[in-house]
């Protein structure tokens, strides 16, 4: 009986904290799945030549690892339930039986709970090298800019004041 306390104990706190993990890995790919979009969207536009086109490959390049770390961290994780108490009286081979199951159980929930942990530390991790990646475009804006500003000197003084003040708001600490 001692055993199979132990052994549902034991299950029960890898529940919880399996259901903990899940709840992370939910919000990790939700930020990541945001930030992918938004990278691919900025790297498209990047292809419009006010930025470094350097920049704007490395931005697609970690927005495709990023999707990719997405799409493996996205399947949740399948928690058993609680493990239940038994009343004392059980016959010792059905205890020992339900012992095992318990602990095999726990084993398999174990791993993939350091799975699902692994997964979200990538999407992170991905998500974080698109932050990067993403203020270093933007930071790139600047010195493009000027050469733009300055291949065009045949453009209106309006437009070319309109295009300096739009380069001169972009922000790389800005969402």
């Amino acid at each position: 009986q001692r055993d199979y306390t132990q052994a549902a104990d034991h299950l029960n706190a890898l529940v919880d904290e399996a259901q903990d993990s899940q709840t992370a890995q939910a919000a990790a790919v939700a930020s990541g799945t945001t930030a992918a979009h938004e990278a691919d969207a900025l790297a498209a536009l990047a292809g419009a030549g006010f930025t470094d086109a350097a920049a704007g490959t490395t931005l697609s390049a970690d927005a495709r690892a990023l999707d990719a770390a997405v799409a493996v961290a996205g399947t949740g994780l399948d928690i058993p339930a609680y493990a239940a108490r038994h009343p004392q009286t059980w016959w010792p081979p059905a205890i020992r039986s339900a012992t095992t199951q318990l602990r095999d159980r726990a084993d398999q929930l174990a791993a993939a709970v350091s799975q699902a942990q692994a997964a979200t530390k990538a999407v992170t991790d991905a998500t974080a090298k698109v932050a990067s990646s993403r203020d270093a475009l933007l930071a790139s804006v600047a010195p493009v800019w000027s050469q733009v500003d300055a291949a065009n000197d045949m453009a209106t003084n309006d437009s070319r004041f309109a295009f300096r003040d739009a380069a001169a708001a972009v922000d790389p600490t800005s969402g």
